[in-house]
């Protein structure tokens, strides 16, 4: 038996082959091509046999034998290709995966694909699909051409017709009360092109379409620019031609944002180039486009806004008009923004060549906004117009983003003319009562020289306006259809909210009890300090009523505290939407309003939003949209945004309602009233613009007082504003809270989490047993967030030695002048020692504490300013006479050290001289000083009369002493009687006023002292005075006399005085 076969035993199991790569089978191709070979001779030879026919070889012949060889020689060789062909194919097949899913995966690999690309086989399809996609791409464009082309118009008269649009028509809230069906007025009033104004035409080409006359319709590359700058955010010229333009308002009339538009646009632009000439293009498009108001055309436009045809319209009017053609309904309510785009009209068509650097200087400098006529007839029947229009404006502004957000050069002509159904926020009962505030305090402030006043209400609730006046009357002659709301105005104190809101919502070290020090301060580099309304200063003073007195240092400190940007970017959440005209350049002045200018609409809802507990609402004039058609384009949807705290809301709100911290009781409400008012007034620097915003849990009612051209008010009759401001406020605010809720027109709500803290309100820390023993430090319980954390002095009273100079404890290196000691309290520092301006802060509160209330504030900080190694300031002789007689002119040079200089000082006897404090300043000073010794001194006084002190900056000081010669100066000897002699003596029992007269002034003279008098410095009259009046109130009492010498050290009589309860003159 064999091994294999044994029993027991299993044989192992085969090992398996590696599966080699499949390979193309050769034999298999040959079988194919042998297979076809065959079977076509098979299928001649059966032919052949049937017709009987025997194929025999043919040797060479004639003609018609050699042509034959050719053609067989041909299907030999065309078969052999064939043949090859097929073997390929066989090779390429059997070299395939053996499943459909596995032959799908190899030939989808790219490099396959590529291989088939860039293969004659797959050229040739290419070559094939071009050519059937050619011929359809142009049937279809054909079609589409032929399709769209019907809309072209037939005739000129066609092409110049004005285009009449639909009426849009206002509601109010309730959509029932018709407010104004806009086009009451259409104005239209066509022209030939040589009827306009070469400069208008020569703006609108420059400006909108260069190249109009050489395109023919369209430019595929103004349209790639224009979308390359859009995407840069930049802005040349437009993509859209003057054709196409012209097609899209005029003819297609069509504001979707769609493709199948713009292909109708491009085609009608390609067939109406084709159709009609360049300038009849041109006179259609001056005929129909939209200059804004009720004006289609530049014929009526010129006629309407100017009042002269339009071919007499200037280089400056032509260029206003132009301006205003992207969005007509914007620009004309935007007085800035539209002189701006003037400008670069008038830029754009100087770069062009249209006109000279002087014509544009010319056009520049004239305000031809002041040219343009203000028409009402088009506003006949229209109820809250200046509401409307600024609705309008909004309005169309949102419907222009819309339709230019695809296409940027869509031109967002009047909503007027669409046909819409608007229904807006504007409540009748609360516009009639803003409106009668408005009417009733005109004849009150017309004393003040106001001629002027606006106000606007914004429902808490919802964000909407219900109410707004822009002028004192729309009909009034001049300015009464200016919105005085739309503009942006300085708001003064009324923008402190926004400081103190932002330092609460930010900080845990302030609240409505924190201290303030309102004291004189330098707040920046360029040396501005912050004026308070009555132009003193309150000292020690709470958040509260530093915001209820409406005082300006803590204002501004309170911005630098908080970080300027953060209150700019607070205000921007609470609803301020337009930038302020400072934005990224301003400086602490905007605490108090100083380029931080507001519109009285954005403040009120900014108001509001602090009425709602932090909570922001848009602003919103426009609640539904209806088309022609009565679908609802747009629907007024609240967007609720939380953007500070309820807590720094609550504080805020509770701070401008505490009737006791205000500066006046004119804005309280009657005693027995059940509503809850906040107050902010606000006036500018100049007293042009004057505000007040009082709110509840329901409104805010904001009103503007002033002079229509801003003209100053005189200081005198600044605190008369606050009755009209009352004037305007109590009435409405009572008047409407009549129908309102108790729980929407009383207390806000008090937040959890609100602490109430006692603090001492001269140190800012939280009181303790040892302050409230001390008088001269009161307390009072205050309302503090969640977040402040108390602080308690850390050290009791104790004596201390102060740097006047930075108002921080003295170091080793402070000099001598500098030092102030005494009994120190801590005080809480407002802002940090590190500070670059905290010297700037703490020595005004050193000397504001010391002067008021005896005491001798101190941070904590050491003075950083002085060091040992600082080069105090030098003074030095320059020249001096040997000997003088009357006047000894004496020339010094003061040089600072470390420190600028500050002042130089003249020192006779250990006080400073008359006029003898010159003030100075730089690295350097040289000064001659005129000296009278024998003024001064008696001639027997022959060195060291004088000294000369330069002091610096940092309160180093130097001294020099002057020493001359004076011998061979006469001895004094009595004048004659008819000489210089006193003639007059007399004391003023009231105020102890000494006077002294004299019979003539011969030379220069001073008045000297004896008696008990005779410590008295002397008095030099000065000038060609003979009388003199001193003041006695350092003088002590007994007798004393009085005398004369004069330059040539001559004396005169004297006369004695007695100083005492009852002052007497007795002649010598």
């Amino acid at each position: 038996m064999s091994a294999s076969k044994q029993p027991g035993k299993k044989r192992p199991p085969a090992k398996k082959k590696k599966k080699a790569a499949k390979k193309p089978d050769r034999q298999l191709s040959d079988k194919i091509l042998a297979s076809n070979y065959f079977s076509d001779r098979q299928k001649q030879n059966r032919k052949l046999n049937r017709r009987g026919l025997k194929i025999k070889p043919r040797r060479g012949g004639g003609f018609g034998w050699r042509l034959r060889q050719f053609f067989t020689g041909f299907k030999q060789r065309r078969a052999v290709r064939r043949d090859q062909k097929i073997r390929k194919q066989a090779d390429y097949l059997s070299s395939l995966p053996e499943t459909r899913f596995r032959r799908l995966l190899h030939n989808l690999h790219p490099l396959k694909i590529l291989r088939f690309i860039f293969s004659v086989r797959g050229l040739i399809l290419g070559v094939k699909i071009a050519v059937v996609m050619a011929v359809l791409g142009t049937a279809g464009l054909t079609v589409l051409y032929l399709y769209y082309r019907r809309d072209v118009p037939t005739s000129i008269a066609n092409l110049q017709s004005c285009v009449e649009g639909q009426t849009t028509k206002y509601y109010d809230r309730t959509g029932e009360t018709l407010l104004w069906a806009s086009k009451s007025d259409f104005d239209c009033q066509p022209v030939q092109l040589e009827e306009v104004s070469h400069h208008l035409i020569n703006a609108l080409i420059t400006t909108e379409d260069r190249d109009f006359y050489d395109h023919g319709g369209f430019e595929v590359e103004a349209i790639l620019r224009a979308t390359w700058n859009n995407l840069r955010n930049e802005r040349t010229q437009g993509g859209s031609t003057i054709t196409q333009q012209y097609i899209k308002n005029a003819i297609l009339q069509d504001h979707s944002r769609t493709f199948e538009r713009k292909i109708r646009e491009i085609i009608l632009a390609i067939e109406l180039e084709r159709t009609f000439e360049k300038d009849e293009i041109l006179t259609a498009y001056l005929n129909t486009i939209s200059f804004g108001s009720i004006y289609s055309g530049i014929e009526a436009a010129s006629q309407g806004y100017f009042g002269k045809p339009a071919k007499d319209l200037s280089l400056d009017e032509a260029a206003l008009l132009i301006a205003a053609l992207p969005a007509p309904s914007i620009y004309w309510n935007d007085s800035e923004t539209h002189v701006n785009r003037q400008h670069w009209v008038l830029g754009q068509m100087r770069n062009a060549g249209q006109i000279s650097e002087e014509e544009y200087a010319a056009a520049i400098e004239t305000d031809t906004l002041a040219k343009v006529k203000t028409s009402s007839e088009q506003y006949e029947g229209i109820q809250a117009p200046h509401f409307i229009l600024e609705a309008e404006r909004r309005l169309t502004a949102e419907l222009c983003a819309i339709e230019q957000s695809e296409d940027p050069e869509a031109n967002c002509d009047s909503i007027r003319l669409r046909g819409y159904k608007v229904i807006t926020t504007l409540d009748v009962r609360t516009q009639a009562l803003a409106e009668r505030s408005v009417e009733e305090v005109i004849p009150t402030i017309a004393p003040l020289d106001f001629d002027n006043a606006a106000a606007v209400a914004v429902d808490v609730e919802s964000g909407k306006v219900l109410a707004l006046v822009g002028s004192r009357d729309f009909a009034y002659e001049g300015f009464g259809q200016n919105n005085t709301i739309a503009q942006l105005r300085d708001p003064g104190s009324a923008f402190k909210i926004f400081d103190y809101g932002a330092l609460i919502e930010n900080s845990s070290d302030w609240g409505p009890g924190s201290v303030f020090y309102d004291y004189e301060t330098v707040f920046d580099n360029r040396d501005w300090v912050a004026v308070n309304f009555d132009e003193r200063h309150a000292g020690p003073i709470t958040m509260r009523r530093a915001l209820g007195r409406s005082l300006n240092v803590p204002a501004v400190k309170a911005m630098y505290v908080a970080g300027m940007e953060e209150v700019h970017n607070f205000a921007y959440r609470t609803g301020i939407e337009t930038p302020f005209p400072c934005h990224g350049g301003c400086g602490v002045a905007s605490a108090i309003g100083a380029g931080s200018e507001i519109r009285l609409d954005e403040l009120s809802n900014a108001y509001a939003t602090f009425s709602r507990g932090g909570v922001h609402l848009p602003l919103t004039y426009v609640d539904q949209v209806y088309d022609s058609e009565g679908r609802l384009l747009r629907q007024w949807r609240q967007r609720p945004e939380r953007v500070f705290r309820n807590e720094t809301a609550y504080l805020v709100n509770h701070m401008l309602a505490d009737e006791a911290a205000r500066y006046t009781t004119a804005f309280n409400l009657d005693s027995g009233s059940d509503i809850t008012m906040a107050v902010k007034t606000g006036t500018d620097d100049q007293y042009v613009n004057n505000w007040i915003v009082g709110y509840t849990k329901s409104v805010v009612f904001s009103t503007w007082m002033g002079y229509h051209d801003e003209a100053k008010l005189h200081e005198d009759n600044r605190l008369q504003t606050v009755a009209p401001k009352a004037l305007m406020l109590k009435p409405f605010m009572e008047d409407y809270h009549k129908n309102i809720p108790l729980e929407k027109k009383n207390h806000w709500s008090r937040p959890a989490g609100i602490q109430e803290i006692e603090i001492d309100l001269v140190t800012g820390y939280q009181t303790t047993d040892e302050s409230r023993d001390d008088e001269r430090r009161p307390s009072r319980v205050d309302l503090f967030p969640s977040w402040y954390v108390p602080q308690i002095a850390p050290e009791a009273e104790r004596e201390v030695t102060i740097d006047v100079v930075t108002g921080r404890l003295a170091s080793d290196c402070t000099p001598e002048r500098a030092l102030r000691r005494g009994m120190g309290t801590r005080i809480k520092s407002e802002i940090e020692p590190d500070d670059p301006f905290y010297s700037n802060w703490q020595t005004p509160i050193f000397n504001g504490l010391l002067e008021n209330l005896q005491i001798i504030g101190y941070t904590g900080a050491e003075d950083d300013l002085h060091d040992c190694g600082d080069e105090p300031p030098r003074i030095m002789i320059v020249s001096q006479p040997e000997r003088c007689a009357d006047i000894c002119p004496i020339e010094i040079e003061a040089a600072a050290g470390t420190f600028d200089l500050r002042q130089i000082n003249i020192i006779h006897n250990n006080q400073v001289v008359t006029d003898g404090a010159i003030e100075t300043e730089g690295r350097s000073q040289r000064l001659t000083y005129n000296w009278r010794p024998l003024a001064v001194s008696s001639p027997a006084e022959v060195r060291g009369a004088l000294t000369f002190e330069v002091v610096d900056e940092a309160l180093y000081d130097a001294r020099v002493n002057v020493f001359l010669d004076i011998d061979g100066f006469p001895d004094p000897v009595l004048p004659l009687a008819d000489d210089i002699r006193l003639t007059a003596l007399s004391v003023n029992r009231k105020d102890r006023t000494l006077a002294i007269g004299w019979n003539r002034l011969e030379y220069g003279l001073e008045i000297w002292f004896g008696g008990a008098c005779e410590e008295q410095p002397a008095v030099y009259p000065g000038g060609d005075a003979a009388a003199i009046l001193i003041d006695t109130a350092n003088f002590p009492e007994g007798l004393c006399e009085a005398y004369i010498i004069d330059s040539n050290g001559r004396q005169s009589n004297r006369l004695q005085f007695q100083l005492g309860e009852e002052p007497t003159i007795t002649p010598f």
